[in-house]
C-alpha cells in the first residue's frame, strides 16, 4: 500500500471516529484474517469473505479467538464498535485490491512513530543481522521493535519487549516470520528462564532505549546476578547491557549513544570491564541522522565471548562514501562493502584501524573512534610530537575545573566571570567578563580565583579557545567552561609557552581529539590532566616567548588596518 493510499483510509475512517492508530489496527487485524482464511482457518463460515457486514466480523473474531491468538487480542466488540458497515467495505476492499499492502511496522513507521516511540530503522535492523553472523541457531532481541529481524534472518527469533503484542501476532501471519515474542518489561521481569536462571542464546542483537533514568530497586532485588557493574544510579544503559551480555552465550550486536564510548564514571567502569574480559570485538560509529525520532548519534558494540585476539576493530561510517541523502534523513550506502571491511578486520586510512586493548587502557578506555582513527594530518602531527620527551599535563601544572559561583543579591564583594567569549585573540586577559557579587560564596572564590599567568582552556561547547591570565586588576574567576591550567614549576615551561602550544595547530588538534560529544561536546579534567607535553630546551622556548610577543605586534598592527577600514566606511560619502 502507498503512503497516499494510506493516508486516503485513515481520512475515511476518521469520519467515524477512529484515530490513526485504530484505524491500523483494523486494517491489518483484517488483513492477518484474510491470510489464515487461506490455509488455517477450516471452517467455511468463519473464512475471511470479499464482502462482509460488521455483525459478521464480530461474531467471527470472537469464535476464533478461542484458537487464535491474534483475535484475542483484537477486542473485536470494543474495536469495531464504532465503524459503520459502509467503512468495513472500504477497508477490505482496500485489503482486496491492494497487491503490496506495507508491511505493518513501515505503517507504524510512517503514520505513529510518536505513538510507539522510536523505532529502529529497517536498514540497521538488516545491518546489524549481518553484524551478527546469521549461522547461529537463535537469535534473542529485547527492547524496542528488534524482533524486525526476522524479516532477515532464517532463525528463530526469541523476543521480548513491552511493544504492541497485537502487532507482532500480525506481523508473524502477514509476513510469514519466525518469531517467539513475550510482552515483558525485559529488565523488570525477564520471561526467557531455564532453571531458574536466566536462559542463554549463542546471539543476541538489540537496540536498547536511551538515557532511562535508573531503578535502584531493580538493582536490589535482581535475583538473577546481572549487574556486575551497574550500582542501581545513572542511567539504565549499563544495565540494558548487562542483561544482554548475561543472556548472550557468544556474539551481540547492541547499539548504544555515542557517550557510551567515552563519557566517565559507571560508563568507563563498564568499558573497562569489557575490555578486561575481551569481550569487545568491534566498535562501529554511525552517522548523525540514521533515526527519524531522535538526534542522538549512535555506535554499534560488537560483543564475541569466543574472541582470540587481544585487539578491537574501529570502524567509522561517518565519512562520505558511506552515506547518502533521503529526504531529511541520512542512509547508509555500500552496506555489504561495510560488511566486508568488519569481517575482514580491513584497515582503511582515515576510515578504520585495530587497536591493542593495551592502548584502549592507556586512554582510560575511551572507545571513542575519533582517538584511534587518525587523519593524515593527526599522523605528521603526531610524528612531530614524537621527536620530543613528554610529561603528562598533571606533572608540570595543577588542572583544576572551575565551578559554579552564582550572584547574590546581598553580595557585596564584586567579581568578574571570565567566559570563553571573553578570550582575547592575542596578548594576556586582564579585566573582563561577566560582574558578580558575593558574600556566602566568598570561600569558594578563594578557591577557584584566577591568578596572573594561568592558562584558560574553554573544554565544553566551544572546545579549544585559549587564553592566559595577565596582571589581576579585579577578581577574576572562571566559568564552568573552563578548565584553569597553572604551572608548578616554571623551570620546566615558561606559562606563554605552554599557552602558546595550545593555540598552535598541534596543540588544537590535540584538544580536538580529547573532544567527545556532538551535541555539547566536553573534554574531561582526567583527559586533560593525562595530556602528553613537549618539554622543550630552553634556547627554544625563548623563541617561542619572541613569538608571542611578535604576535601581539602584528594583531596591533591589523587592528590599526582594521581602524583604517572602519574610517574608509564612515566616511564615504563625506566630502
Amino acid at each position: 500500500m502507498l503512503e497516499k493510499d494510506l493516508d486516503i483510509l485513515i481520512e475515511y475512517l476518521r469520519d467515524d471516529g477512529f484515530r490513526r492508530d485504530e484505524t491500523i489496527k483494523i486494517l491489518y487485524t483484517l488483513k492477518a484474517w484474510q491470510v489464515l482464511s487461506k490455509s488455517v482457518i477450516t471452517t467455511e463460515s468463519l473464512c475471511f469473505r470479499s464482502s462482509m457486514d460488521k455483525e459478521y466480523v464480530i461474531n467471527s473474531f470472537n469464535s476464533l479467538a478461542v484458537e487464535f491468538q491474534v483475535f484475542k487480542l483484537f477486542n473485536s466488540t470494543i474495536e469495531l464498535k464504532k465503524i459503520s458497515n459502509h467503512s468495513l467495505e472500504f477497508v477490505i476492499e482496500y485489503i482486496n485490491t491492494t497487491k503490496n499492502i506495507f508491511k505493518l511496522t513501515d505503517a507504524i513507521r510512517y503514520s505513529l512513530d510518536k505513538e510507539y516511540g522510536y523505532l529502529v530503522s529497517a536498514q540497521l535492523l538488516e545491518f546489524s543481522v549481518k553484524l551478527a553472523d546469521t549461522s547461529f541457531s537463535d537469535i534473542y532481541t529485547p527492547f524496542r521493535n528488534s524482533f524486525e529481524i526476522a524479516y532477515y534472518t532464517n532463525q528463530r527469533v526469541y523476543a521480548e519487549s513491552y511493544f504492541d503484542e497485537l502487532s507482532v501476532e500480525i506481523i508473524k501471519i502477514v509476513d510469514g516470520l519466525d518469531i517467539e515474542f513475550n510482552h515483558t518489561n525485559t529488565l523488570e521481569t525477564p520471561s526467557y528462564i531455564a532453571d531458574s536462571q536466566l536462559r542463554e542464546f549463542d546471539c543476541s542483537v538489540s537496540f536498547p532505549p536511551f538515557g532511562q533514568k535508573t531503578n535502584k530497586e531493580l538493582f536490589r532485588n535482581d535475583s538473577y546476578n546481572r549487574f556486575k557493574v551497574y550500582q542501581g544510579k545513572g542511567s539504565l544503559d549499563i544495565a540494558y547491557f548487562e542483561h544482554i551480555l548475561l543472556q548472550t552465550r557468544r556474539k551481540a550486536v547492541i547499539l548504544m549513544p555515542v557517550g557510551f564510548t567515552f563519557r566517565g564514571g559507571a560508563e568507563e567502569k563498564f568499558r573497562e570491564y569489557l575490555i578486561e574480559k575481551n569481550w569487545l570485538e568491534s566498535i562501529i560509529q554511525l552517522p548523525a541522522n540514521l533515526h527519524s525520532d531522535t538526534a542522538i548519534e549512535t555506535t554499534f558494540f560488537i560483543i564475541n565471548k569466543y574472541k582470540s585476539s587481544d585487539t578491537v576493530y574501529f570502524l567509522n561510517l561517518r565519512d562520505k562514501q558511506f552515506i547518502t541523502k533521503d529526504g531529511r534523513k541520512q542512509v547508509l550506502n555500500k552496506l555489504d562493502n561495510i560488511i566486508d571491511l568488519y569481517k575482514n578486520k580491513v584497515e582503511k586510512k582515515n576510515i578504520s584501524t585495530v587497536v591493542l586493548n593495551s592502548i584502549i587502557k592507556q586512554y582510560n578506555y575511551s572507545l571513542s573512534v575519533d582517538r584511534y582513527i587518525l587523519s593524515n594530518e593527526d599522523i605528521e602531527f603526531k610524528k612531530i610530537l614524537n621527536s620530543y620527551n613528554k610529561r603528562p599535563l598533571k606533572e608540570i601544572a595543577e588542572v583544576r575545573k572551575s565551578q559554579l559561583i552564582q550572584d547574590e543579591e546581598n553580595g557585596d564583594f564584586q567579581l568578574y566571570e571570565v567566559s570563553p567569549s571573553d578570550f582575547k585573540a592575542f596578548d594576556f586577559i586582564l579585566e573582563s567578563g561577566k560582574q558578580k557579587n558575593i558574600k556566602e560564596q566568598y570561600q569558594k572564590y578563594e578557591t577557584y580565583k584566577l591568578m596572573p599567568n594561568d592558562i584558560l582552556i574553554s573544554t565544553k561547547g566551544t572546545i579549544g579557545k585559549v587564553a592566559i591570565v595577565g596582571k589581576i586588576q579585579k577578581p577574576l574567576i572562571a566559568s564552568q567552561n573552563i578548565h584553569v591550567i597553572r604551572i608548578k614549576d616554571k623551570s620546566v615551561i615558561e606559562p606563554r609557552v605552554l599557552y602558546m602550544f595550545f593555540k598552535s595547530n598541534i596543540g588544537q588538534r590535540l584538544l580536538k581529539q580529547l573532544s567527545t560529544g556532538t551535541t555539547m561536546p566536553q573534554i574531561t579534567t582526567k583527559e586533560i590532566n593525562e595530556l602528553a607535553i613537549p618539554i622543550i630546551d630552553k634556547k627554544k622556548q625563548q623563541d617561542i616567548i619572541e613569538q608571542f610577543e611578535y604576535e601581539i605586534e602584528l594583531y596591533k598592527e591589523i587592528e590599526q588596518l582594521q581602524h583604517k577600514i572602519n574610517t574608509i566606511h564612515h566616511t564615504l560619502l563625506e566630502d
